[in-house]
């Protein structure tokens, strides 16, 4: 996928010299997991994307724990403004100014969805070349 990355950079002339060095230091430093995530993501407007998200949700709502740590790397993948954060919803009576974000392991958290940053990361190592199944195991 790095490969790909710089395949990729020599047909972008909007992505800068300084801008690519940013892009491949983030690449670097995810794990794969987050990767795969990053793939999840990007897949969401797919025709697979429909499919992936029944079998997920199948595999997810099993009587099994979670894996901790899904949601702390969809959070850094959030906090590195690869993906949006979750957004909560004002209720009633809660004060302005209060804390708004949420967690990807809060209750409602939603699927991500990339940001124009992680989209660009997305196509730059083609992630659409993640193989399905190394989605669903990484769950």
């Amino acid at each position: 996928f790095l490969g790909a990355f710089w395949a990729n950079l020599a047909f972008r002339a909007d992505v800068s010299r300084g801008y690519a060095n940013f892009l491949l230091h983030l690449a670097e430093r995810l794990t794969w997991r987050q990767l795969v995530l990053l793939a999840r993501a990007g897949r969401s407007t797919d025709e697979q994307a429909a499919s992936l998200t029944e079998e997920l949700d199948r595999r997810l709502n099993r009587d099994r724990p979670r894996d901790a740590g899904l949601p702390v790397e969809l959070d850094e993948l959030a906090d590195l403004r690869l993906v949006a954060p979750p957004a909560r919803r004002r209720t009633y009576g809660e004060l302005e100014g209060g804390d708004m974000r949420m967690s990807f392991g809060d209750p409602g958290a939603g699927e991500p969805e990339l940001t124009a940053m992680g989209r660009l990361l997305y196509e730059l190592l083609e992630l659409s070349e993640v193989p399905q199944e190394e989605i669903l195991d990484s769950m």
